[in-house]
């Protein structure tokens, strides 16, 4: 399953796959699944590239705070709170690919 798919599956069913809609569950989530590919020499693709894109271009763009603060800060930061930054990184990462969709 690649990264897009996977983030979709957990879009469509959460519970499956993390223990609480939390902004900081889905990050350690989305990292073991990134460590574990590379420590099974599973090759990058493009949407490996197009996550990190993401989350280190368009994002920060997105929210108005360019610069080095993580990603995972950025969405907090215009959040109330960790399940309200969960929600939005969904939002923004629909609208991210509609974007893609309309370049490509």
């Amino acid at each position: 399953m690649d990264i897009v798919t996977l983030i979709g599956a957990i879009n469509s069913r959460p519970e499956m796959f993390l223990s609480k809609r939390s902004i900081n569950d889905l990050d350690t989530f989305l990292r073991g699944y990134i460590y574990y590919r590379k420590s099974h020499e599973i090759e990058e693709d493009e949407n490996d590239r197009t996550l990190e894109d993401f989350k280190c271009h368009w994002l920060p763009e997105k929210l108005g705070h360019p610069g080095t603060t993580m990603w995972i800060q950025k969405l907090l930061d215009a959040s109330q709170n960790q399940e309200e930054a969960f929600e939005k990184f969904f939002l923004y990462w629909q609208e991210y690919l509609s974007e893609l969709t309309l370049i490509e």
